[in-house]
């Protein structure tokens, strides 16, 4: 019967465990380059769409105003007056003094 080493045994197991432990690490590695590149273009698609802004006018500003700077050429301008009642829910087309009115941003391609 062969004699068994003993620090054999325990040099293996160690190997063992130190190459376990590096792939553990190079998953955990891989799992959050992963994620964050995923965060990272979800981040920049949602940079890409149009967003909502708002602002205060005072009582010069009229929604026609508000289309001729901000409505993209690709959009009728009745359409953009329309998306802004809707998002402030107006009652009308005046544009009062105080209160703060929400509007699309569109992205510059668009304009």
């Amino acid at each position: 019967m062969a004699c068994i080493n003993m620090s054999n045994v325990f040099e293996i197991k160690r190997r063992m465990r130190a190459r376990e432990r590096r792939r553990k690490l190079t998953k955990n590695l891989v799992i959050g380059i992963s994620v964050i590149l995923i965060a990272l273009l979800l981040l920049g698609l949602s940079q890409r769409k149009n967003s909502v802004t708002a602002y205060g006018y005072d009582t010069c500003t009229t929604l026609w105003d508000l289309a001729d700077k901000y409505c993209p050429n690709s959009m009728d301008k009745r359409d953009f007056i329309e998306k802004v009642r809707q998002l402030n829910a107006m009652p009308d087309y005046k544009v009062y003094a105080n209160r703060i009115y929400q509007h699309p941003i569109y992205k510059e391609a668009e304009r």
